[in-house]
């Protein structure tokens, strides 16, 4: 394959990665909000937490406390929605940290197939599949 083929090639999947990232900033932090609310109120009211979906959503995002409810039920909410931050901070991290890798095998295999006589690739092919 030419050189001229593989970078078609490597910007055609360039085109297809930068496509699947569609979202805005904005979009995304509007989403985890929406599903932090979302699960943190499904899930407490499962286990009888009496606060409602509006009332989880005062409480996560404003910090205030609901008259007439009991403190356990502000606690569990406050619990949840840090339980979920965490999660997602560190799926982030990870996710990074899996691109990172998958960019350094990707370079790797494009100096072996631009760079490496055919005599001696053969091993090296070896230690990344």
């Amino acid at each position: 394959m030419a050189i001229k083929e593989l970078l078609a090639k490597v910007d055609g999947r360039q085109r297809r990665i930068n496509e699947m990232r569609s979202l805005a900033s904005e979009t995304v932090t509007s989403l985890r909000n929406y599903y932090k609310i979302g699960l943190t109120w499904s899930s407490n009211a499962m286990e009888g937490n009496t606060l409602t979906e509006s009332e989880t959503k005062v409480v996560i995002e404003d910090g205030l406390t609901i008259g007439g409810k009991p403190l356990r039920d502000h606690l569990e909410v406050h619990g949840h929605a840090e339980a979920f931050q965490e999660m997602m901070e560190r799926t982030q991290k990870q996710t990074e940290s899996r691109n990172i890798r998958f960019l350094q095998r990707q370079k790797r295999i494009l100096n072996l197939c631009l760079f490496t006589p055919l005599s001696t690739a053969t091993e090296e092919w070896q230690g990344l599949l």
